[in-house]
């Protein structure tokens, strides 16, 4: 049964990781950026650390889950910084450069015996650093949530992935309930809970309506003289 729950969840996982690629090919086309690019490079990192604690507890599911994470991710991540203004360039560059650094320490430390010679210390460490990066990776799009409260339009909050991710969630939650692998089930349960509260803001805001155009009203001027002497006035007026 786990076996079967880990396979959906990789299945799962690989279409939420690459959901974002026809926008970024769109945009690619295009030559111009149209969403915030820094989710990507959160993600890309996430999924970095998820290989490495895969590898030292040797998870397979894991490791395929996030595999494609890092290929979705990391072409994601190149198009953006080739595309994004200064501003958000630097800040992609800099999530990246830092994160790098922080995996290749991870494998140093946490990956082998040469600074931690407990095996079981380094695996908790490790799991308390997938914790802690995968909650930031699912907590980056509250940042839409939290604009369209602002601005009372929802229209940029994306339904399926939002339902992708209560679904991904769902999953391995699932599969860290049946495995008792805390490391599992707290950041996977609070992905549940973060994609519930972006639907409901989704669902309370929905798409705000457009502003209409111009309407033209035709009024009757003169109704009291002769048909023949009516004159019929077209009035512009905006509503």
């Amino acid at each position: 049964m786990s076996s079967v729950i880990s396979a959906l969840g990789v299945v799962v996982s690989c279409g939420l990781f690459s959901s974002a690629l026809p926008a970024t090919l769109r945009a690619r086309k295009a030559g111009a950026l149209s969403e915030d690019p820094t989710p990507a490079a959160v993600t890309l990192i996430n999924c970095l650390i998820w290989i490495l604690y895969a590898s030292v507890i040797g998870d397979v599911w894991i490791f395929g889950g996030c595999i494609c994470g890092v290929f979705c991710n990391a072409f994601n991540t190149c198009v953006a910084i080739r595309l994004a203004d200064r501003e958000t360039a630097q800040r992609i560059e800099a999530i990246v450069c830092v994160g790098l650094t922080m995996v290749a320490v991870s494998v140093m430390v946490l990956g082998s015996s040469v600074v931690i010679p407990d095996a079981e210390v380094r695996v908790r460490l490790l799991s308390n650093l997938c914790q802690a990066i995968c909650l930031a990776m699912f907590a980056s799009p509250l940042v839409q949530s939290w604009q369209a409260m602002a601005s009372r339009d929802a229209s940029r909050i994306n339904s399926a992935l939002t339902a992708m991710q209560l679904l991904n969630g769902f999953l391995w939650t699932t599969t860290g309930l049946i495995r008792q692998d805390r490391t599992l089930v707290v950041p996977n349960g609070a992905s549940i809970a973060l994609a519930l509260v972006n639907l409901l803001v989704k669902l309370s805001l929905g798409r705000r309506a457009k502003p209409r155009g111009p309407a033209t009203k035709v009024v009757a001027v003169g109704a009291d003289r002769a048909p023949t002497s009516i004159i019929l006035t077209t009035i512009v007026c905006a509503r």
